[in-house]
């Protein structure tokens, strides 16, 4: 027990210096264990280049979602500009093919804190089936609702990548935490 400290502090550097996490994907009985992910975008703020890749994304599968309205503590990627572009996507990328159902989006608006970042206009979630990007049968709304989980539930697919295809009004949209289930 003496060194278990330690252990908590490597693994937080780790995961800090490498942008690694995990997140679990269901069902249970098709898991060994957590599945790293590989998260790109379109157009994040935040740092990075054109290839998709920036530092930012990791925050929006962290694991640290907000903790209710206004908590302005938890770190999110966005794609603001001061004239953002009215479609954008974010990728989560698997190492192997996981059945998946469901995910959850908390979506990132400041406007509380005089931000430009508001809620999308519409959302929908694509999965890749060999080199193609198909929409999920959802069997229930998108939903696009401030200060709380938007999870939207489908027919479960095989993929080895999601993409979620955001429609931005006037204002930018961004991500707190998306969940895969």
């Amino acid at each position: 027990m003496k060194h278990s400290g330690l252990k908590v502090v490597a693994l937080a550097l780790f995961i800090a210096l490498t942008g690694c996490a995990t997140i679990n994907v269901a069902p249970p009985d098709k898991i060994s264990g957590p599945l790293p992910y590989h998260p790109t975008a379109s157009r994040p703020q935040g740092g990075g280049g054109e290839d998709g890749t920036n530092p930012a994304l990791r925050f929006m599968c962290d694991q640290v979602g907000p903790t209710g309205p206004n908590d302005f503590r938890v770190r999110h990627m966005d794609f603001w500009s001061r004239s953002p572009n009215p479609e954008e996507w974010v990728q989560y990328n698997f190492e192997r093919a996981m059945k998946v159902s469901s995910v959850s989006v908390y979506w990132w608006d400041d406007r509380d804190n005089r931000g430009g970042c508001r809620v999308p206009d519409s959302w929908r979630l694509m999965y890749k089936d060999g080199d193609a990007w198909k929409p999920v049968q959802n069997l229930e709304p998108y939903g696009c609702e401030r200060n709380q989980y938007n999870t939207v539930k489908f027919k479960p697919v095989a993929t080895k990548a999601l993409r979620i295809e955001i429609k931005q009004g006037t204002n930018a949209s961004g991500v707190s935490e998306w969940k895969v289930e």
